[in-house]
């Protein structure tokens, strides 16, 4: 896996603007809004211009499962640890290597978020039959009448003067 993504890049640099940071961490922290994925939507809109209403549910999905299986339970650990009893010099180490791995995972959700919308972009609908069988998967394609009528849509198409 590569370290360093334009998501990645990108979410570090706005992350590091005033203010982000705490304003990120206090919707995370009061209204349980993921903050990477906060980063993915801005990165969306101004780094590719948008996204698409699929691609948002299914990278919201994604990282709802990443942050209840993982990244928040660092998150509470991290927290725990805090506590005066694990202020010690050993417990420190231990600590850091609990942040680490939280960013690990927040730098590993981006990535499969990045790598996930890049797919999404790039599987847009090359024919009408694909098209068709997204929209109606029960329409017989094979039928030499509907095929021959998604055959004729499809040269006309072609022909259309852009």
């Amino acid at each position: 896996m590569k370290t360093s993504t334009p998501l990645w890049e990108y979410a570090c640099a706005l992350y590091e603007k005033q203010g982000v940071q705490q304003a990120c961490l206090q919707l995370q922290d009061d209204h349980r809004v993921n903050v990477p994925l906060i980063l993915f939507f801005c990165w969306a809109m101004t780094v590719k211009g948008g996204i698409d209403g699929q691609v948002l549910k299914q990278a919201a999905h994604r990282a709802d499962i990443v942050d209840t299986t993982l990244t928040g339970a660092l998150r509470g650990i991290r927290r725990g640890m805090k506590q005066a009893s694990f202020a010690q010099a050993q417990w420190q180490k231990l600590r850091q290597a609990v942040v680490d791995s939280e960013l690990q995972s927040e730098r590993l959700l981006l990535a499969d978020l990045e790598s996930f919308y890049d797919q999404a972009q790039s599987v847009s609908i090359h024919s009408l039959a694909a098209a068709l069988n997204m929209i109606y998967p029960t329409l017989d394609q094979s039928d030499a009448i509907i095929k021959q009528h998604l055959s004729l849509i499809t040269v006309a198409s072609s022909e259309v003067a852009i």
